[in-house]
């Protein structure tokens, strides 16, 4: 009887989750996107003082994954309508422009599926250099905006 109770229960709690939620803890999956907002942290001379575009590129596909995080990010804002094209619905992306001198709001992030493989950031600088990053399973992130590339900082994990 005991068990029936716990079973009962735990039906009941799962019951009241997410669909995500359920969907996770039936398939115990461990890649979760838990982003939720990106803050910018801009240095007065970054970029040679020119906006930088910033994408935020969640993926759901591992081989995808794989793939982006060998572009730069002169490479992936070059390729991103053909990938949009050839991958649709395997990522999704959350864009900012940021500018010097400005008061620059934080990115909110909104996934359409917190079950994902993980997070690419990439920043579009006029300097050489690969200019992209990965997110881990943080809520909150900023972004220290530098003269020639940038650094993810986690505000709260």
């Amino acid at each position: 009887m005991k068990h029936f109770f716990g079973v009962l229960t735990s039906a009941i709690v799962l019951a009241s989750c997410a669909p995500d939620a359920v969907t996770s803890a039936a398939t115990l999956s461990t890649a979760k996107v838990w982003l939720q907002e990106v803050q910018f942290n801009v240095a007065q001379n970054m970029n040679e003082n020119a906006p930088v575009s910033v994408k935020v590129v969640i993926v759901h596909d591992a081989d995808l994954y794989k793939k982006m995080g060998k572009l730069t990010a002169s490479q992936y804002f070059d390729q991103e309508p053909n990938l949009q094209a050839d991958h649709a619905g395997q990522f999704e992306v959350f864009s900012a422009e940021i500018v010097p001198g400005q008061k620059n709001d934080p990115l909110p992030i909104d996934p359409s599926d917190v079950n994902a493989v993980g997070i690419w950031v990439f920043g579009r600088y006029a300097s050489p250099g690969p200019h992209r990053q990965k997110i881990a399973t943080d809520r909150i992130v900023q972004l220290e905006m530098l003269k020639k590339d940038f650094k993810v900082k986690t505000i709260k994990p």
